[in-house]
């Protein structure tokens, strides 16, 4: 989950599907990182995971504004497309990572560089996950040399 105004992710889970779960699990996240905001307009896509009833209940649970891109259009949730594109296309296209928790760590760590301003910002995740890389490289090294 992105934070329009501050440009921050500030709820994010991960799982090998797309469930109505993962989506409740970040927006858990969000609600604690920003310690229970009440009237916050929390704008989505129009897939399954955000219509379903789990999600749909934790939005008014905590008082929630719950809001939808419109059919067919993608333009008004532009900013988290732009968002998993840099990360997708720019951090981790290409990668391989040893293990699941190796990928988990990079993406929290490019998560937390990125923000949806741009190319700058970009750089400095990028230059993250390069220097993330090296510090696994050694550590992976110096285990092996016991």
């Amino acid at each position: 989950m992105l934070d329009l105004w501050s440009r921050a992710v500030i709820g994010w889970s991960m799982s090998p599907r797309m469930t109505a779960q993962l989506a409740c699990d970040a927006l858990q996240m969000a609600l604690w990182r920003r310690k229970h905001p009440e009237d916050v307009i929390v704008h989505t896509g129009r897939s399954g995971q955000y219509c379903s009833a789990d999600y749909q209940t934790l939005l008014k649970r905590n008082n929630l504004r719950g809001s939808m891109s419109a059919k067919g259009c993608c333009y008004d949730n532009d900013c988290v497309e732009r968002f998993f594109y840099s990360l997708k296309v720019d951090c981790i296209h290409g990668e391989r990572f040893a293990s699941r928790e190796i990928m988990r760590t990079t993406v929290l760590i490019i998560s937390s560089v990125i923000t949806i301003a741009g190319v700058a910002t970009m750089r400095a995740a990028v230059s993250a996950r390069n220097n993330l890389k090296t510090r696994i490289s050694l550590s992976t090294v110096s285990t092996f040399r016991g």
